[in-house]
């Protein structure tokens, strides 16, 4: 006799379970896709939001009395122009050291644009993440901003 037609076939099973395998594997590496996006994207923004920071502060003391960076202060830590951040942005602290939870190195440099108007000041920050801090073998700069500014040259 003839069994009945009710069921799966082995077939069936073994497919509809590699279709689902298969499913199950795409979404674990989105959602690990995801995660490494939200991070470098939090990164990203606190990083901007620290050099614009640096930068506005900048640009309130220039007004008065600006501080010359020596050269190459974006390229090195240079004591009085780098600070550190934890990967919230909280501040941990300066100089040529890197600090215990430094995730972020901030560095900033005051130059002398030009001599017509002779006071005018180009004003820098940079972002980078504390792995690759050393900007001559760095790949990559998180944020870079720049402005100019007249001010009072110190």
């Amino acid at each position: 006799m003839l069994a009945s037609s009710r069921g799966f076939t082995l077939i069936e099973v073994l497919v509809a379970t590699a279709v689902f395998v298969t499913a199950v594997l795409a979404l674990a590496q989105l959602v690990g896709f995801a995660t490494r996006s939200d991070r470098v994207a939090h990164g990203l923004t606190l990083a901007g939001a620290l050099a614009a920071e640096r930068l506005e502060q900048l640009e309130s003391v220039a007004g008065s009395a600006a501080r010359a960076s020596p050269p190459g202060t974006l390229d090195r830590d240079t004591p009085g122009f780098v600070d550190y951040f934890d990967d919230q942005g909280r501040w941990v602290g300066g100089g040529p050291a890197l600090p215990v939870g430094a995730r972020f190195v901030r560095r900033w440099a005051v130059t002398r644009l030009s001599t017509d108007p002779p006071n005018l000041l180009r004003l820098e920050a940079v972002v980078l993440p504390v792995r690759s801090h050393d900007a001559t073998t760095a790949t990559y700069i998180w944020a870079h901003v720049a402005g100019v500014r007249v001010g009072t040259w110190d």
